[in-house]
């Protein structure tokens, strides 16, 4: 990922993350807002059941004191009719409790799509220090499935979801053909007393299906399937790849073979061939980075904050490390805009923000100082 201009930063946390945060926000109170009211209806509900209990109490202490079977009978039709009325009544709100959740839940749903697109579109656009990359891709029911995880020093991390269907290599099943037209690996060795060195039996790839594959800035790894034969090949390897460290599994229904720790088989192996493969292949999985989907994760600390949509712990995280650099900036600002593209983002404007979300005091005084 590129690295954006710190002013760029800056403009994306105040108009992108802190506008996630509003939302977050409003989502909070909302929550709070709604256990009120369904406190509210508990109470409520408790009462008619003890407006029920206390005339059928009134009721009985009246029965035992006058007697009399006339009486018995006027107080049966009492409080039969208490009953109905207060049946009707409870399912009244019954009926408006569900109303009622079903636009608090209405509410929920749309202050929280808010805050995760800003919250998307902050984490797409920037790029933190010293952040690993690492892409995950599976084929599954016919189609390909890629994420790309980002891990940052600053106990930050968020993966995305990434649109294969919009590449044209993963729009389709993806054979090793694609990439290589020869392309083998050895599987046994026959001996020939003829020669002093065997014979190599080789399995042809250009027909496996990519099936899965992983790659980060330490290492790769890709598993190649072929139906026909029930077969699968294992590849793995350093990043940088290293000719002498590559790891390849060849499986074929319960038999596995180890073929780069077998004396005889290692030899053989076509090493250039299989890191021209895994080359082209992490460089298609990689350039998908550009097709980011819908955000799938966000941890700060260890912390899912989209669980809870807890967008301050990720907004304070960010003030803590970029504060004074971000400090720097506003503070040049007070006589001038900072950045030409936003045409609006004054001091007074980032200040005001910012004492709008009530943050950490210390926090907020390295920032405007």
């Amino acid at each position: 990922m590129e690295t954006i201009d710190l002013s760029e930063h800056l403009w994306q946390f105040v108009n992108n993350l802190l506008e996630s945060l509003r939302y977050a926000e409003n989502l909070h109170k909302i929550q709070e807002e709604s256990i009120d009211k369904l406190q509210e209806y508990d109470t409520k509900k408790k009462r008619l059941s003890e407006f029920l209990e206390s005339i059928n109490k009134l009721s009985k202490r009246l029965e035992d004191d006058l007697n009399s079977q006339t009486v018995s009978t006027a107080i049966e039709k009492i409080q039969s009719f208490c009953k109905m009325a207060i049946e009707e009544v409870n399912a009244k709100l019954e009926d408006e409790l569900k109303r009622e959740v079903a636009s608090i839940n209405e509410r929920l749903s749309v202050e929280k799509v808010k805050s995760q697109r800003l919250l998307e579109k902050y984490l797409q656009s920037v790029d933190f220090p010293s952040v690993e990359r690492s892409f995950k891709l599976s084929y599954m029911n016919g189609v390909y499935v890629c994420q790309v995880k980002y891990n940052s020093p600053m106990g930050i991390e968020y993966t995305f979801n990434l649109l294969c269907h919009e590449s044209k290599p993963f729009s389709d099943v993806l054979r090793v053909s694609y990439f290589l037209d020869e392309i083998r690996i050895p599987v046994a060795v026959s001996s020939n007393w003829m020669r002093r060195k065997g014979t190599a039996k080789f399995e042809k790839l250009s027909n496996y299906v990519v099936k899965d594959a992983e790659f980060s800035d330490k290492h790769s790894y890709v598993v190649l399937f072929e139906e026909e034969a029930n077969s699968l090949v294992i590849i793995s390897s350093p990043f940088p790849e290293e000719k002498n460290l590559i790891g390849i599994n060849y499986v074929e229904g319960d038999n596995r073979l180890d073929i780069t720790s077998s004396q005889e088989l290692f030899p053989f192996i076509e090493r250039d061939e299989i890191i021209s493969l895994l080359s082209k292949l992490r460089k298609e999985v990689t350039s998908l980075e550009d097709k980011k989907g819908t955000l799938k994760e966000v941890r700060v600390e260890g912390q899912d904050i989209l669980e809870n949509m807890n967008i301050r712990k990720l907004a304070d995280k960010v003030l803590e490390h970029y504060g004074q650099q971000f400090r720097k900036l506003v503070v040049e600002s007070k006589e001038r805009e900072i950045l030409a593209k936003s045409g609006k983002l004054t001091y007074s404007a980032i200040q005001q923000r910012l004492k709008l979300y009530h943050f950490d005091p210390e926090l907020l005084s390295s920032f405007l100082a």
